[in-house]
């Protein structure tokens, strides 16, 4: 599986089937984290069951069904960039992930805190949890009409578009329409990406928590992703994609 029927194949999965991840996988996905640490200076770290068949974490039962036996801590400095970092960095743990047959899904809350374990230095804080594990065969209903309410948050593109031309090139709307598919706090779909003199850059005009700021690093990357261009985002609201020739 490539990234990119890895990204139209992720979903986020809040019903867990009771089977722990295999070691292979675990080590690919450790391997990833490692070496995002290292050249970023996040605080990933990669948590499986606590003991004894326990849980990695217990989330909250009238959001996800099943059991959740490995997860992500995405510990990052405590400020916006370092929120949007992790975001930026853990949908690619994310796609990862689906590219080796996991399902997954963000989480800022609906998990007990008290079984969450994370190890956050000096300025660092928890920007958020990735679930991790197999995807229960036959999903619950309550799990699917919780996926149906949020998917009702979809807008067209062009709503997600800021533009001083009439028509945007068509990797620009790639890019957008790559940043849909993507995920988001209850699928909100914060981000908008403007286009004003051939200039691409990415803000959330209605961000109203801190909580949000992953949206902002999941967003430019699947726009990224999207319009097949290789370049390097500036970190920040309205940061530039510097676009390589």
């Amino acid at each position: 599986m490539n990234i990119y029927e890895a990204i139209e194949r992720r979903i986020s999965c809040r019903s867990y089937a009771d089977i722990q991840i295999e070691p292979e996988k675990m080590d690919i996905l450790q391997q990833e984290m490692d070496k995002i640490n290292k050249e970023t200076g996040l605080h990933f770290q990669l948590y499986g069951p606590r003991g004894n068949g326990q849980t990695a974490i217990d989330t909250v039962p009238s959001v996800f069904a099943g059991t959740v036996y490995h997860y992500i801590a995405c510990a990052a400095p405590d400020n916006e960039i370092g929120r949007e970092m992790a975001g930026y960095y853990g949908e690619k743990l994310v796609l990862l992930a689906t590219q080796l047959g996991l399902a997954s899904c963000w989480a800022v809350t609906n998990y007990n805190k008290s079984t969450l374990r994370v190890d956050e230095r000096q300025g660092e804080a928890l920007a958020a949890v990735i679930m991790l594990g197999y995807p229960m065969l036959r999903t619950p209903t309550r799990q699917w009409l919780i996926r149906a309410s949020y998917r009702k948050n979809d807008n067209a593109a062009e709503a997600h578009i800021e533009s001083d031309t009439k028509q945007v090139p068509d990797w620009f709307m790639e890019g957008v329409k790559c940043m849909q598919i993507g995920p988001s706090g209850v699928n909100f779909q914060p981000v908008t990406f403007s286009y004003q003199k051939g200039v691409v850059s990415a803000y959330m005009p209605n961000q109203s928590m801190p909580i949000q700021d992953p949206d902002l690093g999941i967003g430019k990357l699947h726009f990224e992703l999207g319009s097949h261009k290789k370049g390097k985002w500036l970190w920040g609201k309205n940061g530039i994609f510097e676009i390589e020739d």
